[in-house]
């Protein structure tokens, strides 16, 4: 005989078990083969209720265990390392939903231009050349014989966004030494990522001698964020893709590379 099939009799309120001979049951009927047990379904419907309350129970038990370990964690670390943690917002900042509004008004001029590969760019204009560095005037591909070129990308420090043209560290450091050339492509609000990538779109086609990345801690945030609104009240017009997976694959197919040719070199 098949066991634990389950069988409705006549009317909602009872079941019938088909059971192994071999289970010590209450309310037994029928043969040697089989036992037909009858069970009401307020109590088989308690049973089921009994179960997903301990189910429910044991979730929430597992969950305040988590976020206690990670209270404790974020408690010791403050405490022996000074690092506080700030929770995201869910919402936008008022300044950013009024930034947002007029960056989807119609015919809104925002001051950057939307790229498809890296987010955002500046367009041409007094402080920014037609090759997109932050300069007032163009340069020739080849550099002069005896400068020496720089190539510098980055985010808003590399760019001197709270500065004028010619205050900020690029050109300045042109005017102590003439013999220096550095060319600006920083962008603001720029990750890590984006840098590089920019780097890889427009580095070589004014033959630097030396390439120059600016970074600092805060990029961490921005290489795995879309809308940099909604985790930070100092922002731009801008949206962008996560180009972590594309960075790190550039960048270790280049490092590979690179360990090859020391290698041959070596050898």
């Amino acid at each position: 005989m098949p066991t634990d099939r389950w069988h409705r009799l006549d009317g909602p309120h009872k079941l019938r078990i088909l059971c192994c001979p071999a289970v010590s049951l209450s309310n037994l009927h029928g043969d040697a083969s089989c036992w037909h047990v009858s069970i009401h379904k307020s109590e088989l419907m308690g049973a089921l209720s009994r179960q997903l309350l301990v189910r429910v129970a044991f979730v929430i038990v597992v969950y305040i265990l988590v976020e206690g370990v990670a209270l404790a964690g974020l408690l010791l670390l403050r405490k022996t390392r000074g690092l506080t943690y700030f929770p995201a917002a869910s919402k936008l900042y008022p300044v950013a939903e009024k930034t947002f509004d007029r960056f989807l008004a119609p015919g809104a001029k925002p001051a950057v231009i939307i790229d498809a590969d890296l987010g955002w760019v500046r367009p041409p204009g007094p402080e920014n050349n037609a090759a997109g560095m932050r300069d007032d005037r163009d340069h020739d591909p080849q550099p002069v014989a005896g400068i020496l070129r720089i190539a510098a990308f980055g985010d808003s420090f590399t760019y001197g966004s709270d500065v004028k043209l010619g205050e900020n560290w690029t050109k300045r450091i042109s005017a102590l030494d003439p013999k220096i050339e550095i060319l600006n492509y920083g962008i603001g609000a720029y990750g890590l990522d984006q840098a590089y990538l920019r780097y890889l779109k427009l580095g070589t086609a004014y033959h630097p001698h030396v390439v120059l990345i600016g970074y600092m801690t805060e990029n961490l945030a921005r290489d795995v964020n879309v809308y940099r609104g909604f985790y930070s009240k100092a922002w731009r017009d801008e949206c962008r893709k996560r180009h972590v997976v594309e960075f790190l694959r550039v960048f270790l197919a280049r490092l590979r590379a690179s360990f090859a040719r020391c290698f041959v070199c070596s050898g």
